[in-house]
């Protein structure tokens, strides 16, 4: 039972330790329980750890998805353990740096572990693969919406072909047809991400560790919640631009103020908040 007075630390996890570039949600993250047991401490708290996107400096409160988990975090270590990967395959890694994220470097790497896992997994996908793509409500989309991002060179989503950003269902359809296997490399990412979650949740139990993380007030223009609920959301229906965005008029920090740039929410929307719809 956890004492009426407890205390613990902010650290997000991709400021951990690693030998791969970024703190992971594996053994960089079961060290640090370790010490903040051995530290007695109660709470670990870190940033969002949703997708984040390059164009944003990889701010985790600019995500690409409200929902799905940053494949960054995927640990090398646990998919060498999983056997989608060798050891050797951990071997020829750029040199990176002991004090800082290069995610320029960090990207490309973590990407083709991640593509060579899922060659792998797909051979013989667990049991339990279709279902955690079924009980995802968000998942679908989010994978799309990664397709997408990847075959039109990261541009935003309102700079796509008009009936692929308009969400035209014969343009939906054509594109899954197309590209299947990749969104299917998306439905991998998450699926490994939230194994390797659940994994971390177990070694928070045994280190009677209670975690809490931060949501950001507003979701990034260009991301999947915004491209797949459109309607929720103050944008012009020709441009696809925001009306309005977010930020905060001057005060003490700023005498200018700060301009966010997210799109705000649509309050009077009657339309309903459906998923895969």
């Amino acid at each position: 039972m956890i004492p009426h007075r407890a205390s613990g630390i902010l650290a997000h996890i991709t400021s951990l330790p690693s030998a791969y570039g970024i703190g992971d949600i594996g053994p960089s993250s079961y060290d640090f329980l370790h010490f903040l047991k051995n530290s007695e401490q109660t709470y670990w708290q870190f940033l969002p750890t949703n997708p984040t996107n390059s164009h944003f400096d990889n701010s985790p409160y600019m995500a690409k998805s409200a929902f799905a988990g940053n494949p960054l975090l995927i640990s090398p270590e646990l998919l060498c353990k999983a056997g989608y990967i060798t050891k050797s395959d951990l071997q020829n890694k750029p040199d990176f740096s002991p004090y800082t994220t290069e995610f320029d470097k960090v990207e490309p790497f973590k990407k083709q572990l991640l593509e060579k896992s899922f060659t792998n997994f797909i051979k013989q996908p667990p049991v339990d693969f279709n279902t955690f793509i079924s009980n995802s409500a968000w998942l679908k989309d989010y994978a799309l919406f990664m397709a997408c991002k990847n075959i039109y060179k990261e541009r935003g989503w309102f700079d796509w072909p008009k009936k692929i950003a308009t969400r035209d269902k014969e343009g939906l359809s054509a594109f899954y047809n197309t590209h299947k296997s990749l969104i299917e490399f998306y439905y991998f990412e998450q699926y490994e991400f939230f194994r390797q979650w659940e994994l971390l949740k177990d070694q928070c139990k045994k280190c009677n560790i209670r975690l809490f993380g931060d949501l950001p007030i507003y979701v990034s223009y260009d991301s999947v919640d915004v491209w797949s609920h459109q309607n929720l959301f103050t944008l012009d229906p020709t441009t696809l631009r925001p009306s309005y965005v977010s930020g905060v008029p001057p005060d003490y920090f700023s005498t200018t103020g700060q301009r966010w740039g997210n799109p705000l929410y649509n309050w009077q929307s009657k339309d309903p908040l459906v998923i895969n719809g």
